[in-house]
């Protein structure tokens, strides 16, 4: 680092977890994401901590969601946890913001998190959203679930962006994305809404957002130029390989709009360090525990996308025909959202595999283990039905057959290109991404198939 740069870092949801009244039982992580993030607070998060400190940043700034809060936790656990995991950066000697997302504690989060914010920008903060100005560019630090068209925070938010000469460069950093292409639905429109008519007037150089657990650097074409999005997860297995995100997920990008690269869910969990110099940003993506993944020059213009400096490398062994003698253990996984009984039927080739767990969220961690029966029938071609008969509205993605082979090997089948929607997603889903609406497939939730080839 030059002595007239000046680099910050950017880290996503941490889900800073202490205990919880909640059972831990043998394998409750499929449908609970407590006992994930207590591994994570106590195996994950340190380390990430440590590394932000070899780096050295002026400034972090994190999207959200710093702390687990929510359901399960005994009377003072909530602050707690929110003042335990931003002590541990004032103890680290990094200073450090939040925008905050959806899991800290509302009652709390401004006496227990602003002071700390005041210290770390030399000035008193009153709010829970504000902007700074630093030798990078101005930052704008938005609280999502509040912002909304026309309110107090809109005002301040539009003066915030439109104040400062259009050559400076701005920031803003957010909870939820703007551009939710892989985990549909799973944003905040109030937000968007703001956002789309501001960034019609004032493109930011960068918008910083988390909330969905999968990673993307993605550029969004506004006007005569666009924006990048970079959206990140802190939480995750640095274990799992790293794969692409369109392996999971059906990305439902507008015609004009680039996914670089990113990854699915749980997968490469880490964080961003920029450099600003004058005239020049350069950012890098660390896996914690990976080192840098990738390095990227973004341009200050407005007008120019992202240029990739050193792409990541990610594995992706497609499950072909050929392995099939081969393949020891199978499971099927997929994602899906609006099931509130754990009453989807599945059945692989006419085998029954049981039924999917709830899910509400569009979670990725939606799995069946194969029977060998159904393992016995695996072809080129391989025909999944799905049936609820108390669901009216749902939908279904990311479908694939995972295997481990006896040689080692984990492979996966391709997803289907469409998302299966019913009832109200299928005009919920349209109207998210009017450009791909031939991505989403109507179906009968009580009873629809899905083919899964192999190659």
């Amino acid at each position: 680092m030059n002595r007239s740069s000046y680099r910050f870092a950017v880290f996503f949801d941490t889900h800073y977890c202490l205990e919880r009244t909640l059972e831990l039982v043998p394998g409750c992580a499929e449908t609970s994401d407590i006992p994930r993030y207590q591994w994570m607070a106590r195996c994950l998060f340190p380390r990430m901590l440590e590394e932000l400190r070899t780096h050295r940043p002026h400034l972090c700034v994190c999207t959200g969601d710093i702390c687990e809060g929510g359901a399960h936790a005994s009377p003072g656990v909530l602050e707690r946890e929110l003042r335990e995991v931003i002590g541990h950066f004032e103890q680290a000697g990094l200073p450090m913001v939040n925008a905050r997302g959806t899991h800290e504690p509302g009652g709390v989060y401004a006496a227990a998190a602003l002071p700390a914010f005041s210290r770390a920008l030399g000035r008193k903060l009153e709010r829970n959203w504000f902007h700074f100005d630093t030798p990078a560019g101005r930052f704008a630090v938005i609280e999502y679930l509040t912002l909304a068209p026309g309110n107090e925070q809109a005002t301040w938010l539009e003066d915030a962006c439109l104040s400062i000469p259009a050559d400076t460069p701005l920031f803003l950093a957010a909870h939820a994305p703007i551009a939710n292409f892989a985990r549909p639905l799973f944003s905040h429109r109030p937000m968007q809404t703001v956002l789309a008519s501001l960034f019609a007037r004032r493109r930011p150089t960068i918008f910083f957002c988390g909330h969905t657990h999968n990673q993307a650097l993605s550029w969004h074409r506004v006007g005569d130029g666009g924006f990048a999005q970079v959206k990140g997860s802190s939480v995750g297995f640095p274990g799992v390989r790293p794969e692409p995100l369109s392996t999971r997920h059906v990305l439902l990008l507008e015609e004009a709009d680039t996914c670089f690269f990113g990854v699915p869910e749980d997968q490469a969990p880490g964080y961003w360090i920029f450099d600003a110099e004058p005239g020049r940003l350069v950012g890098s993506w660390y896996g914690t525990g990976r080192g840098r993944l990738a390095r990227v020059h973004f341009a200050l213009d407005g007008k120019s996308p992202p240029e990739i400096l050193e792409a990541p490398v990610f594995g992706s062994p497609e499950l072909l025909a050929a392995d099939l003698p081969l393949v020891r253990t199978a499971t099927l996984e997929m994602f899906t959202y609006g099931l509130e009984n754990d009453d989807l039927a599945c059945r692989l080739n006419g085998v029954p595999l049981g039924r999917l767990p709830a899910g509400g969220g569009f979670a990725a961690r939606r799995f069946l283990p194969l029977p060998k029966a159904a393992v016995r029938t695996l072809s080129t071609r391989n025909e999944l039905w799905l049936g609820s008969p108390t669901t009216s509205a749902m939908f279904a993605g990311g479908a694939r057959i995972a295997a481990i082979t006896y040689d080692g090997r984990t492979l996966a089948s391709r997803i289907p290109p469409v998302l299966f929607a019913a009832g109200r997603f299928v005009e919920a889903l349209r109207a998210a991404c009017p450009a791909r609406s031939e991505r989403i497939q109507p179906v009968d939730p009580r009873g629809f198939s899905m083919e899964l080839p192999l190659a």
